[in-house]
């Protein structure tokens, strides 16, 4: 009740699966009736606004278990769900666990699947598919998310907080103590900062909006960078549209279905 009477609007529940044999494996410490218990709890203290956030292509998890968990996310109906695969990081227990060959995750071919029947379901259920990960039920868009898929300013406060303003990335200091002992002396505890080359800032541009399933705006591309996007990207364009991984209408150029579940390769077209 205190967050929700705090100004705060929107909250994320890290649920990952309905499946509690793959919440073990996955080394998740909650369990699918804790999932329901932090749902509602989260409703009867006043939040309209839910995030669920859910994971595909988990070890040993087959098809039939993902469609079970989507179905139990539908019978909660949050209003935002972010979609993501499992991704394996250096140096983490998963990591050992993948070169020990302790566990076994699915092939590329078997998550697209996954994915592809996540975006019909979902769809079908009321959810618009507005980013690469991201699903929202009517007026839910996230409208924190967008502010950085759409490259836009935003100020991070707080002890290794991120900011981008006036074209300048800043990252604040991550030691807290020397975080306030700098502020104490009236110094911006900034441990780094950078402003992007003009081509980074338009592939980083182009990256982002291509996130969004609504793409890139031709008009606002060249309003940005003083000439088309055709102009500075016409042979990465051509290379893409050939191989039915982007396409275009009168105002924008955006993803095919085949181009969301494949869009690292289409990002890479742009920044070789």
């Amino acid at each position: 009740n205190f967050l929700s009477h705090s100004g705060i609007n929107r909250i994320s529940i890290g649920a990952q699966s309905f499946n509690n044999i793959t919440l073990k494996k996955i080394g998740r410490s909650h369990s699918r009736e804790d999932i329901y218990t932090a749902f509602n709890l989260a409703r009867d203290s006043g939040f309209k606004n839910i995030n669920l956030d859910i994971m595909f292509g988990l070890p040993g998890e087959r098809r039939k278990e993902f469609k079970e968990t989507l179905t139990e996310v539908a019978t909660l109906k949050p209003e935002h769900i972010s979609l993501y695969a499992l991704t394996i990081e250096a140096d983490t227990p998963f990591y050992n666990l993948k070169k020990e060959k302790k566990i076994k995750l699915p092939s590329d071919s078997f998550c697209s699947l996954l994915f592809m029947d996540a975006i019909d379901f979902l769809i079908s259920n009321g959810y618009e598919h507005y980013e690469i990960s991201n699903f929202a039920l009517p007026g839910k868009k996230s409208a924190h998310n967008q502010i950085y898929w759409k490259n836009k300013y935003y100020l991070g406060i707080g002890a290794n907080s991120s900011s981008y303003i006036d074209g300048k990335r800043y990252k604040n200091m991550n030691d807290l103590i020397n975080y306030i002992s700098l502020l104490e002396h009236g110094i911006l505890p900034i441990e780094y900062q950078e402003i992007l080359p003009f081509k980074e800032r338009m592939i980083e541009t182009i990256i982002l909006k291509l996130r969004m399933l609504e793409g890139m705006s031709k008009k606002e591309f060249k309003e940005m960078f003083n000439k088309s996007i055709e102009e500075y990207f016409h042979k990465e364009i051509n290379n893409l549209k050939k191989q039915h991984l982007l396409d275009e209408n009168e105002t924008h150029y955006f993803l095919t279905k085949k181009g969301i579940l494949f869009a690292n390769n289409v990002f890479f077209e742009f920044m070789d």
